[in-house]
């Protein structure tokens, strides 16, 4: 295929990799405000070898922020994303929405990794007591409601999700809260449930499988005489699933809603505010819903 070499951005002949990536005004401009350290001179305007070979090692030296300096992989993706966006559709981005948008996906993917990390261990445990069940079956008609949060005594706020499948198990929904000044782990609990059946009850929901880690409240529920310090919860919470044509309540174990709290930490962990709901799963769980679409398969 015949190409001409003239960079679309800044008319210099012999346009390359290291030049769009490195070279080229933008990118200058987006390095320059990334405040990830730049070599003494600049970045080589021949080597991309040479230029990958400075950003692996200041990635790891200590004497620098380590948040930012992560980001450099997401900032040469996104620079690459955004020459094809001016050439194909004629968009063009400034450097500081690059950056921001860079920063952004880094953060996230960074979170996701500590939280699998501990996720691995709980799961590893349990497979290790032999305590790991099959994802729960849903009858035809029915739904999967998994939902948990992220709260923790010494914050203001905390973060919840929750996401919906069908009885094949394919994800419809999921959604992200925050939560503000809330002060015991009973509040917290129950402000959850609250937002869940209400959502549930706004999506016209009728018949929902209620499934979380939440074992003192489910028994609450289902047992009132074992936790009588509970029954306010319990009953706030009874009341609401009354609008509900069917329901049922089901204990898992962390690995079981391990999606809907990967979403839950990043509202508190990236101080991510802004509500939502939405089809599908995020883009950034990919990964685990393949593995599990593997697994079911199996």
């Amino acid at each position: 295929m015949k190409c001409g070499d003239r960079c679309q951005l800044c008319g210099f002949e012999g346009e390359s990799v290291n030049h769009m990536l490195f070279s080229c005004h933008l990118p200058r401009k987006c390095w320059a405000v990334s405040n990830i350290p730049s070599p003494r001179g600049g970045f080589s305007d021949h080597s991309i070898y040479e230029n990958i070979a400075y950003l692996l090692k200041v990635s790891k030296d200590v004497r620098f922020d380590v948040e930012t300096n992560r980001s450099w992989p997401w900032v040469l993706w996104y620079l690459w994303k955004n020459r094809n966006a001016f050439i194909f559709v004629g968009k063009l981005f400034e450097a500081d929405e690059i950056i921001k948008k860079a920063k952004e996906e880094a953060d996230v993917w960074f979170v996701a990794q500590q939280v699998q990390g501990g996720m691995d261990q709980v799961e590893a445990g349990v497979i290790e007591k032999g305590v790991l069940g099959n994802a729960p079956k849903i009858a035809k008609g029915w739904v999967l409601c998994e939902f948990d949060m992220d709260w923790s005594k010494g914050f203001g706020f905390m973060g919840a999700a929750w996401i919906v499948k069908d009885e094949k198990g394919r994800v419809l929904l999921h959604s992200r809260r925050a939560f503000s000044d809330v002060k015991s782990i009973n509040e917290a609990k129950l402000q959850v449930w609250l937002w869940v059946l209400e959502s549930m009850k706004s999506l016209r929901k009728k018949k929902v499988i209620f499934l979380s880690t939440f074992g003192d409240m489910v028994e609450a529920i289902e047992k009132p005489a074992l936790w009588p310090n509970l029954q306010f919860e319990a009953t706030e919470i009874k009341r609401e699933l009354q609008s509900l044509e069917a329901w049922e309540l089901r204990i898992g174990l962390l690995a079981s809603v391990r999606c809907a709290s990967f979403i839950a930490h990043s509202v508190r962990q990236l101080g991510l505010m802004q509500s939502y709901v939405a089809v599908g799963h995020p883009c950034w769980l990919d990964h685990m819903y393949v593995n599990e679409s593997g697994a079911s398969n199996s």
